[in-house]
């Protein structure tokens, strides 16, 4: 399991984002295969001054091919 998080504040008194996730990797075959999993949250506040809020789900899925010269 993982957690992380960025904060974004502007220079102006308006721009601001917070952004936190947590998500699940998976490693098969050593190091030669990953799934994750991971769900974010982005709120804030837009240049106008309006909040917002959106969430996101991620599945991905990583294979690690090497070439072996002889």
């Amino acid at each position: 399991p993982y957690i992380g998080g960025e904060w974004f504040d502007g220079n102006d008194e308006f721009v601001k984002t917070l952004n936190l996730r947590s998500g699940l990797a998976y490693w098969l075959k050593g190091h030669n295969a990953n799934l994750k999993l991971e769900y974010a949250y982005t709120s804030g506040t837009n240049d106008v001054g309006e909040d917002y809020g959106a969430s996101s789900l991620t599945l991905q899925f990583q294979l690690l091919f090497i070439d072996q010269v002889l």
